[in-house]
């Protein structure tokens, strides 16, 4: 197999495994106008998708280990595409939520199928820029949400727009069965690694994965409403801001994995990335005060920061673990992830709908990202990544 191959592959299991609370961000405002729903349960809908993806991400870090990454690849696209028509052919609420719930599902799928292809295939110095490149298959995703959907659905509807992404799904699916000719190890399970306790780093992974996890969740949730509704931004320009953030976060994964690749301790890397997120979440909340150009400084702030430690925290899972148990660290540090991505849409769509200000919300994200760079100091001192 191709590395160009092996890029693509990668890149699309992260791109449609969590395209779904993105594609609802961007087009919020035509669910809630054809659904008849509120903010508070557009963040529902993401939380439904990130706390069932937190529930059932260590499960499918075992499945991951179990059949190996292009089973676990495979019934991710499903999933995905099943989601996705289901939100897209919603009626009411009730069905949108069930879509959401079976795509976290096939967001819990994602990096542990990933991360089992990159540690076969992959030697341990050659990972930073593959893994920042599969990483940053979530921007991908992200930044073709925010510019063509919104693009889709004025010229069709937004139905369409989510039936386009499902039907994407299934066309990778077929990629990935000709791609990969068949699983590592031949999906072989290796008992010893299954009871073989996981290192203390993973669970402080998990721990800042749950912070900043909860700071982006409310802030890639709510950025294009924000820019309609407290900066006058018209649905596309709002999509571009999105699609801003996350075109920075491309490039952001690539290069920090790359730059981390080979040193000697991740926590201070995962410390300067939640510093830069408190600076981030400082220039959105000042937006309204300052002048619109500021939320564009902002965006650019959240991908370098809230929306690129994610490759760095892979790097690290897989660094400190055998081959084996790749899928169950992925599994863990990622709970944390989706647990904290899930828990903060709904408290930070609940408070907008109870007269709270915009800038006082995204002050509360900076200061989830100052708590997660306090939990580095812990990580660092009780850690045993590069003894």
């Amino acid at each position: 197999m191709t590395r160009f191959r092996l890029v693509a592959v990668l890149m699309s299991i992260m791109a449609i495994g969590t395209v779904q609370p993105y594609a609802v961000a961007v087009l919020a405002s035509d669910l809630i106008e054809a659904l008849g729903i509120n903010r508070f349960q557009i963040g529902l809908l993401a939380m439904a998708n990130a706390l069932v993806g937190g529930l059932a991400s260590r499960p499918m870090g075992g499945v991951a280990d179990a059949l190996g990454g292009k089973r676990l690849s495979l019934m991710l696209f499903g999933l995905a595409a099943l989601g996705l028509t289901l939100i897209g052919g919603a009626t009411g609420f009730g069905i949108a939520i069930v879509g959401a719930a079976v795509s976290g599902v096939a967001s819990a799928s994602s990096n542990p199928a990933a991360n089992k292809l990159i540690t076969h295939l992959i030697v341990p110095d050659r990972r930073g820029v593959i893994t920042g490149l599969k990483q940053s298959g979530v921007q991908l995703g992200n930044s073709m949400s925010g510019a063509l959907l919104p693009a889709v659905a004025g010229l069709w509807n937004w139905r369409v727009a989510f039936m386009l992404v499902a039907a994407t799904a299934l066309g990778l699916a077929v990629l990935t069965l000709f791609s990969v000719d068949r699983d590592p190890g031949d999906g072989r399970r290796d008992r010893r690694a299954d009871h073989a306790p996981l290192p203390v780093d993973v669970r402080w992974l998990a721990l800042y994965g749950l912070l900043m996890g909860a700071g982006i969740g409310a802030a890639g949730t709510f950025i294009p409403l924000f820019t309609q509704e407290a900066l006058g931004f018209s649905e596309r320009a709002a999509g571009l801001v999105a699609a801003t953030a996350a075109a920075t976060a491309f490039g952001a994964r690539i290069l920090f994995g790359r730059l981390t690749q080979s040193v000697d301790h991740f926590a201070p890397a995962h410390g300067a990335l939640a510093a830069a997120g408190v600076i981030a979440a400082a220039l959105l909340a000042l937006a309204p005060t300052v002048g619109n150009w500021l939320v564009w400084v902002g965006a650019v702030g959240m991908g370098l920061s809230f929306m690129a430690w994610n490759s760095v925290t892979n790097l690290a899972a897989m660094a400190v673990v055998e081959p084996g148990q790749a899928g169950r660290a992925t599994g863990l540090a990622q709970a944390g992830f989706l647990t904290g991505l899930g828990v903060s849409p709904p408290v930070f769509g609940s408070f907008i709908d109870a007269g709270g200000s915009y800038p006082t919300a995204f002050l509360a994200i900076g200061g989830l990202a100052a708590v997660a760079g306090l939990t580095t100091i812990g990580w660092f001192r009780t850690s045993a990544l590069g003894s």
